[in-house]
């Protein structure tokens, strides 16, 4: 018999406790058994000569919960080095359900043909109703109703990865409250949240996520968040906040002001406080609206003030800790005319009618006009509404006119001598295939250094589970 199941030879080992190196690593049974100059024999041998071997990632903050069903070889996540994901976070999970849902995301294309929308769509559907368009779509139906039932669902089919699950606030939230979310919970409606919080941590969850800026929880006290989290205690539970830092993201109209993010990182540190719960902040980001551009000092001094109220409660014995998304968080549109004409998109079919439409100057005032509502959510990189540089972040990925591509739109308005807005219409009507990105939304660069310097900060990548042919 072999020494070993499979030998890795001459892999240049980083194991997160040593220098890189480079060795052998020998695997038995699934586990690894010795690493090193190694003598022994194997069933099978690889050569890593050149390639680098590590323990598998483990991502903190993941919505890999919701593809699990669909997607259980988890290709996403595999094919990134990550093999344990903590999921059910910014206050959604798979369970407990009740009458209303979140559809799944796989399902946008069909909740869109039965209830199409200029702005956003219905937040929650009646489950049989999302049973429909499973059934119809995939030959099966959401048959859970609780966290026990989702794991049966899931180790009866398996997975490729190892999973922490986490019940969500707000999926309770929606269970308890249906359709009448938009208010404070009373105190009877508290309390069965707070059943369902003890039901889901004895069925197997390890804590509760919340999403403060997102419905339903956007909607939930101070003191109902406080009595929730309390509940984590006889758990050695842990609190997972999306904390408030934009606000709902709801009509965000030109001039419009929401407090400082700084205040929801304090607000969800008193809560910590006050339970004496363990907590994990969730994808931090700068405590201060700075709109980009900034110098670097300016930067690496919002980082730095944005941990100091963390690191104050930390020294008064508070267990926190945080995550932070480690990519420049470059988001591709992906067309030029995708995000500040989405509802015009909806409405007329094709770029071809918006490019039509464009040229009409009343309609150009009227889309403009809409974009002064804020009826349509933007990132605040991109949103004219309340950042004035919004055009320094616009970049112009492709353009059939060479000279726009790689530009700025600010740059380019500067080019067409006219402003960013009259410009964008121009730059789609000569190229509605044109495509764009914006910049990172966290901040800068020195920001991110910070954070990451700090010996509790850790990388959350903040990604679901998919497949890229599913269509």
């Amino acid at each position: 018999m072999a020494d070993y199941d499979v030998i890795i030879r001459d892999a240049r080992i980083v194991d997160g406790v040593n220098k890189e190196h480079v060795g052998d690593i020998g695997v038995k049974k699934g586990y690894v058994r010795d690493t090193g100059k190694i003598e022994g024999d194997a069933e099978r041998v690889i050569d890593a000569t050149g390639l680098y071997a590590l323990p598998g990632f483990i991502d903190p903050h993941s919505h890999g919960d919701w593809g699990f069903a669909w997607y259980p070889n988890c290709e996403s996540a595999v094919i990134q080095g990550c093999t344990t994901v903590v999921a059910g976070q910014c206050g959604g999970s798979p369970a407990p359900l009740n009458k209303f849902v979140r559809a799944p995301g796989v399902l946008g294309n069909q909740v869109y043909a039965k209830h199409p929308y200029l702005y956003h769509g219905p937040s929650l559907l009646p489950l049989d109703e999302v049973n429909e368009m499973m059934r119809e779509k995939y030959g099966w139906t959401i048959d859970y109703r609780t966290m026990a039932e989702y794991f049966e669902l899931i180790e009866d089919q398996g997975i490729s990865i190892n999973y922490v699950p986490l019940v969500g606030h707000g999926t309770i939230r929606v269970h308890v409250m249906g359709e009448d979310y938009k208010r404070e919970a009373k105190q009877a409606e508290i309390d069965s949240m707070k059943e369902l919080i003890h039901q889901a941590m004895k069925e197997g969850c390890h804590g509760l996520s919340a999403g403060l800026d997102y419905d339903p929880d956007v909607f939930a006290s101070k003191d109902e968040m406080n009595q929730c989290v309390s509940s984590l205690r006889e758990y050695d539970g842990i609190y997972v906040p999306h904390w408030r830092r934009t606000g709902r993201r709801r009509d965000v109209k030109m001039g419009s002001y929401s407090a400082e993010p700084i205040q929801g990182i304090i607000e969800v540190i008193e809560t910590a406080r006050v339970t004496g719960v363990r907590m994990n902040i969730a994808h931090l980001a700068p405590g201060w609206n700075r709109v980009p551009p900034m110098t670097p000092e300016i930067g690496k001094t919002v980082g730095l003030e944005t941990l100091k109220p963390i690191d104050e409660a930390i020294s008064e014995g508070l267990d926190i800790n945080f995550d932070v998304i480690p990519w420049e968080c470059w988001e591709p549109f992906p067309y030029l005319c995708s995000l500040h004409f989405t509802q015009w998109l909806r409405l007329l079919g094709s770029r071809e009618k918006l490019v039509e439409w464009l040229k009409v100057q009343e309609f150009r005032q009227k889309a403009w006009d809409e974009i002064e509502s804020g009826k349509l959510f933007q990132r605040l990189v991109i949103n004219p509404c309340v950042n004035p540089h919004w055009a320094e972040n616009f970049k112009i990925v492709t353009h059939s006119d060479d000279r726009f591509a790689g530009l700025t739109l600010e740059v380019a308005a500067k080019i067409l001598e006219t402003d960013p807005w009259n410009a964008l219409c121009d730059l789609i009507i000569a190229d509605p295939d044109s495509m764009g990105a914006h910049t990172d939304y966290r901040g800068i660069e020195e920001q991110m250094k910070e954070f990451f310097r700090h010996p509790l900060g850790t990388a959350g990548l903040d990604v679901g589970i998919i497949n890229d042919r599913d269509t």
